[in-house]
C-alpha cells in the first residue's frame, strides 16, 4: 500500500495535515487477483466494500477491478456501480477519486452497463481511466466459442444415436 501526504487549506496559518492512503481493490465472491503488479485488497461483496468505504474516509484508489456476478442474496456489480456514482441525500458521492477501473466479469451485458455507468465519472474527473477490456472480453469469448462449439458436438452425437437406435 502506498501512502502520500496531502496538506489542505487556504492559508499557512489553516492548513492541516490529512494521510491520504492509495488502495487497491479487486471486488469479487469467489476468484482472487492474478496480477501481481497490484496490492489488492479484496472484497467478497458490494457491501463489504461500502461499508469499508464509509469507514475509510481518506483512501484513494489507483486499480477498482469489478465483477458483477458477487452471489446470491447480495448486491451485483451492476446495483454496486450504482451505490458508488450516485449522490446519497447530502449530494456526497461515496466513490473516493480513483485513477483506473477495470471490469473483470465474465457477464458481457452487464459489463456493457457497469462500464456505461463509469463513463459519467471520467467525464467529471472522479476517475482517471477504464482499463480496456478487449483482452479480457475476447478471452471469454473465445472459452464460450469452444464451450459452443463442444456442446453443438454432443448435440449431433446424441441426435446421430437418437435416430440410429
Amino acid at each position: 500500500m502506498e501512502s502520500k501526504l496531502n496538506v489542505v487549506g487556504d492559508s499557512f496559518k489553516n492548513k492541516r495535515k490529512m494521510w491520504i492512503m492509495k488502495i487497491n481493490v479487486y471486488i469479487d465472491d469467489e476468484r482472487t487477483p492474478k496480477n501481481d503488479k497490484y496490492d489488492f485488497i479484496i472484497f467478497r461483496t458490494g457491501e463489504e466494500f461500502l461499508s469499508f468505504l464509509k469507514n475509510n474516509k481518506n483512501i484513494t484508489i489507483g486499480l477498482l477491478s469489478l465483477d458483477h456476478d458477487l452471489g446470491a442474496d447480495v448486491m451485483d456489480g451492476t446495483k454496486l456501480c450504482t451505490e458508488l456514482l450516485y449522490p446519497d441525500i447530502n449530494l456526497n458521492i461515496i466513490l473516493p477519486k480513483t485513477d483506473e477501473v477495470f471490469f473483470h466479469s465474465g457477464n458481457f451485458e452487464a459489463v456493457k452497463t457497469m462500464r456505461s455507468k463509469f463513463n459519467s465519472a471520467v467525464k467529471v474527473g472522479l476517475i482517471s481511466s477504464l482499463v480496456d477490456n478487449k483482452n479480457w472480453l475476447n478471452l471469454n469469448y473465445k472459452r464460450c466459442l469452444v464451450l459452443d462449439i463442444f456442446l453443438l458436438y454432443l448435440f449431433l452425437v446424441l441426435i446421430q444415436f437418437l435416430c440410429y437406435n
